[in-house]
């Protein structure tokens, strides 16, 4: 029996067999068989959910992530603040001030739910 030692990312940094090692085996490690740890020496498998998982491909980096789900919020939001925009600058050019500050309120609802998605995607 193999155990393959990984990184918080999945990634393989060590391998080791019980009869020779001992009880000096880290602690996150994940049990394989002799196929398995060959297939880990290939550098196409990661230990995913506590599981050996073969990648096709390398997984993203986390700034990557982080970077496509920023992207994708912001995309979401982008629209809704372009419409707010227009509306102020209409109700602006007719002088309607209860509709300007009502159009105002909005936005700054908007803005703290984006701004509380996007701390919460950038991890604070």
């Amino acid at each position: 029996m193999y155990y393959g030692n990984y990184d918080p990312n999945g990634t393989y940094i060590g391998f080791y067999v019980k009869d020779i090692h001992g009880d000096n085996i880290p602690t996150s490690n994940i049990e394989l068989s002799e196929a398995e740890w060959q297939e880990a020496l290939t550098g196409n498998y990661k230990v995913i959910g506590g599981k050996h998982t073969y990648c096709d491909s390398e997984l993203p980096a986390e700034g990557e992530i982080e970077d496509q789900k920023l992207a994708i919020l912001d995309a979401e939001y982008q629209q809704q603040f372009a419409e707010l925009s227009q509306a102020l600058g209409i109700a602006t050019l007719a002088e309607n001030t209860n509709l300007t500050t009502s159009i105002k309120a909005d936005y700054l609802t908007l803005k703290t739910e984006y701004d509380t998605k996007r701390g919460e995607v950038n991890g604070g």
